[in-house]
């Protein structure tokens, strides 16, 4: 028993020794629970984007608009014309929208319940039933506030008890909301949100991983040395490299959409070509990141130890698993560096609404650029790592 205590308690020393170990049993775990706790532990603000298309202009409408101008969590677009709305519509750039008819003032003064059609996009159910709450819950609060005011009156005329001032507590309502789906947005449903994350799960893993790992592995087996003796530049390795790690994610992409199709029955667009672009262009943005640490870092376990937690991090601020809005707001910030979450926020743009990439031109040219400086620079600091190795 004595033993097999010692061998344990060597065992245990030589966990302490290593650093590697000690991040993925201790260090991990706790800043995987704090990011949980951060995205899912409440108190996040989400912020939704509502058009109101005002035709009323009385007193009554605007003091609808400003009730919702004081929320922090509406972001009010006042909406001119139809054309517009449509436009905005078209773009996504609403995630609700509110036309305030004409007479409504005149209905509500008068004392008459006053109809409010409210139309919710419905292409995210997360995002559209969040906005649904949220606006159900500032026109119940408007509610509450001109039910105060009758109440007061009644109660000053004084014609009526206590009970019946109950009973039109409960029956009262100023506005009624109607919930319409905006006309033209399909339901997405979770399992195509999910199919489309993992496709930009690829950028990540396929890509940066697989091109930090093909650098170092062959440096630590050596084999860089007899690449180097053959006529090959550095820069001819580094581009075969890439070609590599991308036609890893195209395969990886084919396999996701050849096994996801049939078996889940997504309703999505399939526009191949514009598909094949944002894909290429989101996996090199995670191979020129990979090529980056594999020459940042001196070991081979340090570059694929920090690729692989790089990798499990960024998932949670791309919008894999679930939508961006459910971010607090200060890591949703972060998102807006990452390359990739724009790589797939177009892919799921393509496949859920059928848009083209000429339409999402300005994270197409960010991407491109960012690129090709990632790569200048990581293809200049590899090849002089290259040039180091004595061969």
């Amino acid at each position: 028993m004595k033993r097999i205590f010692y061998i344990a308690k060597y065992e245990m020393k030589m966990l302490f020794k290593t650093k590697e170990v000690l991040f993925w049993n201790i260090a991990f775990p706790i800043i995987l629970m704090l990011l949980f706790t951060a995205i899912f532990g409440g108190g996040n603000t989400i912020v939704i984007n509502v058009g109101i298309y005002d035709q009323d202009n009385t007193q009554i409408s605007n003091t609808i608009i400003d009730i919702f101008n004081q929320t922090n969590v509406t972001n009010i677009v006042l909406i001119q014309n139809n054309e517009t709305l449509y436009q905005k519509l078209s773009q996504h750039e609403l995630d609700a929208y509110i036309i305030i008819p004409k007479g409504l003032g005149r209905n509500v003064t008068s004392g008459y319940q006053a109809i409010l059609n409210i139309y919710i996009d419905n292409s995210d159910p997360n995002i559209a039933d969040i906005s649904k709450g949220i606006i159900k819950s500032i026109i119940d609060g408007f509610n509450n506030k001109t039910r105060g005011i009758y109440e007061k009156f009644i109660e000053g005329v004084g014609n009526f008890n206590k009970t019946m001032i109950e009973h039109m507590r409960a029956y009262a309502e100023t506005l009624k909301p109607l919930f319409k789906p905006v006309k033209g947005t399909e339901k997405v449903e979770y399992k195509e949100f999910i199919l489309t994350g993992i496709i930009g799960y690829g950028f990540l893993f396929s890509s940066m991983v697989t091109a930090t790992a093909s650098i170092v592995n062959e440096r630590k087996e050596g084999t860089l040395k007899r690449l180097l003796l053959t006529p090959l530049k550095p820069i001819e390795i580094l581009v075969g490299k890439t070609f590599s790690a991308l036609f890893n994610t195209l395969i990886y992409t084919f396999l996701v959409l050849a096994i996801g199709i049939p078996l889940l029955q997504p309703k999505i667009h399939l526009n191949i070509p514009d598909l094949i672009i944002i894909v290429v262009l989101g996996s090199l943005s995670g191979i020129v990141i990979g090529l980056l640490i594999s020459a940042i870092f001196r070991t081979t376990e340090g570059a694929q130890g920090f690729a692989i937690i790089i990798g499990i991090f960024l998932q949670w601020f791309i919008g894999i698993w679930f939508p961006l809005e459910m971010l607090p707001s200060y890591l949703r910030s972060l998102s807006n560096y990452i390359p990739m979450t724009y790589a797939l926020n177009v892919v799921r743009e393509i496949l859920l609404y059928g848009d083209s990439i000429i339409m999402h031109i300005q994270e197409t040219i960010y991407l491109t650029l960012f690129v090709i400086i990632l790569y200048g620079i990581g293809g200049i600091i590899l090849s002089r790592l290259l040039k180091t190795i004595e061969v």
